[in-house]
């Protein structure tokens, strides 16, 4: 009976973290699609920039983008990579978010936990012309509340297709400093610190 009890616990836990895991994404993404309608670009930039550094979990997301070059010599680069991944972030959404305006995004209501620490919530982008889109945002807690750790497109992990990308980008400048130095003179780069 005590194990039963237990269980039945433990399964109203992880659903009370689940619906909170899809509030969260909801919450997150209502926001971003309203900053981005700000008329002001500053103000939409630091906002933007407030909102991803506040939602993802930069530690987890920093060292997959980095992969090998996490462990680098480079102690200087690894440590401006880290300060200004939420610049990168909203830099690149600010760039692209032409490419979601005629769209529409709707949250699951269902949740469920991975088994792992994480929690995947279910998420539709729909195109005017119908296209739709599903992915799933996985999520951790992280000090007490839930943060994005990735998001998936036919079960491909964005933060690694990214991070490959990154990593190859990384070799290429021949160190993350150099990397960092050609991402932060980029004309559309959106310093959030």
């Amino acid at each position: 009976m005590k194990a039963l009890v237990l269980s039945l616990m433990f399964c109203i836990s992880s659903a009370a973290f689940a619906d909170a895991a899809a509030n969260m994404v909801k919450s997150t993404l209502t926001q971003g699609q309203q900053i981005l309608t700000l008329k002001s670009p500053d103000a939409r930039n630091q906002q933007m920039c407030a909102l991803v550094a506040a939602s993802m979990d930069g530690d987890y997301i920093g060292q997959a983008l980095l992969g090998q070059y996490a462990n680098s010599g480079d102690k200087a680069g690894i440590s401006l990579f880290y300060k200004e991944l939420p610049s990168m972030t909203t830099s690149q959404m600010i760039k692209n978010m032409g490419s979601a305006a005629d769209s529409t995004i709707a949250v699951g209501n269902d949740s469920y936990d991975n088994g792992d620490g994480t929690f995947s919530v279910d998420v539709t982008l729909t195109r005017s012309n119908g296209q739709s889109y599903d992915a799933e945002i996985i999520l951790a807690q992280v000090n007490g509340k839930f943060v994005i750790r990735d998001g998936t497109y036919f079960g491909i992990s964005g933060i690694n297709y990214l991070g490959g990308q990154m990593q190859k980008q990384i070799g290429q400048a021949g160190s993350v400093s150099a990397y960092m130095k050609q991402q932060m003179s980029d004309a559309n780069w959106i310093e959030c610190n």
